[in-house]
């Protein structure tokens, strides 16, 4: 004896069309969306404008496609390939009520990290064009981005830190996964880990003895990239309020990976001493090559190099670094933090909106301006200052005296 399914799956496989050709009895032409179907021309206009399906009808288009079948003579009604296509949400649910996309988001890196709050989820129903393309905007919603500039472009690019070709070779293979008539899931499963590199990965294991939960161990990524990091850049960053983020941080300063700088509103945390000691991806170098451990300093002194060129030569970046270092503590912490957030290839107009803000705070020399900023003094002088005293947001202090040694520049009353 055969079980019922098995006779269903022998029965089936004598019909002449295939599953996907089969007729939908209880649907006709109306459950079709006419918007999933200018939602196909779009996209086939996109790949080949002058296709000749698109000068067709929506039903010879549906026929073309295999999408309708005829039940009787003049009378057509749509195949389950039609009803995936181009189906209406409402015929989804009534004929294929499992036929839908779960998105489940599950915080943490436990299944149950929380015994109220197991997992959130979102159910997509749609024609599978329009299904693809939501599943994706969800996914891309919830992934950290960076963001590039491109030269000449004045509008940023936000990019997901996972290549958009993944997640959508991902959907699309979920989505259209070829059925031998059983149980098929295909799930794709992101966690922290995924985002970073293999050197992010061994850089954080160093802290392992701090029990770093996922939130955490991205504070801290950002602070060795930024320099610094604040309340609102921490629940910026993990979608936090503003006791939880709070909360975290003093936890890492209490931990002995951040010091905290400033009071109140201005407050704002620095790589502690023991983030210090640690070495970044990649770093080579004398400092890479310090160990952390005093025992394991050889007491020899035969063993000493007695290389002279090879040894640390740049006290010039040292002392940059301490004075940098000062500036950044005689200001407030936000606008500090600001300026260790800022890179190579920040947007212009931040960078000036910055320039503007520390001007309003006293008179500033070019030089001072070009080490907080980790620029070159002409690059500031052209980029920076220039630009924004032709748009009346900065004066000379010495007007008359444009090449003066003691020139600094102050912002504008309007801008204080």
């Amino acid at each position: 004896m055969y079980p019922n399914d098995d006779l269903a799956v022998f029965y089936q496989g004598r019909q002449r069309d295939s599953f996907d050709a089969s007729l939908v009895p209880d649907a006709t032409l109306h459950d079709l969306a006419p918007e999933a179907l200018a939602d196909y021309r779009q996209a086939r206009a996109q790949a080949n404008p002058d296709a000749e399906e698109l000068r067709w009808t929506d039903e010879e288009l549906l026929r073309a496609l295999g999408c309708i079948g005829q039940v009787e003579r003049g009378t057509w009604c749509p195949t389950v390939a039609g009803a995936m296509l181009f189906g209406t949400p409402q015929l989804l649910r009534r004929c294929f009520p499992m036929t839908r996309v779960d998105y489940i988001r599950v915080p943490g890196r436990e299944w149950v990290p929380e015994p109220d709050r197991r997992f959130d989820t979102i159910e997509l129903r749609d024609p599978l064009f329009r299904l693809i393309r939501r599943a994706q905007a969800a996914v891309l919603d919830d992934l950290p981005k960076g963001f590039a500039l491109p030269e000449g472009d004045l509008q940023r690019q936000d990019k997901p830190v996972i290549p958009q070709r993944v997640i959508r070779e991902a959907l699309v293979n979920a989505t259209l996964f070829e059925s031998d008539r059983g149980n098929d899931q295909f799930v794709a499963r992101y966690f922290f880990h995924h985002f970073l590199g293999t050197d992010d990965v061994t850089w954080l294991a160093q802290f392992k003895d701090a029990l770093l939960s996922p939130d955490e161990a991205k504070a801290l990524i950002v602070v060795r990239e930024a320099g610094a990091i604040d309340n609102a850049a921490y629940r910026a960053l993990n979608k936090v309020d503003t006791l939880a983020a709070s909360a975290t941080l003093r936890r890492l300063r209490d931990a002995g990976l951040l010091q905290q700088k400033g009071r109140g509103s201005a407050t704002y945390y620095v790589p502690a001493e023991r983030m210090s000691l640690v070495d970044k991806p990649g770093e080579d170098g004398a400092n890479s090559a310090l160990s952390g451990n005093p025992l394991g300093l050889s007491s020899k002194p035969e063993g000493l190099s007695s290389n002279p060129s090879a040894l640390s030569s740049n006290p010039q970046a040292t002392e940059h670094d301490a004075a940098r270092a000062a500036l950044l503590d005689a200001l407030p912490g936000s606008l500090a933090a600001r300026l260790g957030a800022i890179g190579q290839r920040h947007p212009p107009q931040e960078v000036q909106d910055l320039v503007v803000a520390l001007c309003a705070l006293r008179d500033w020399p070019v030089n001072e301006l070009a080490l907080v900023l980790r620029r070159n003094p002409e690059v500031v002088r052209q980029n920076y200052l220039r630009p924004l005293m032709r748009d009346g947001r900065l004066a000379m202090t010495r007007p008359e005296e444009p090449n003066s040694p003691g020139q600094a520049y102050r912002a504008v009353d309007g801008e204080r």
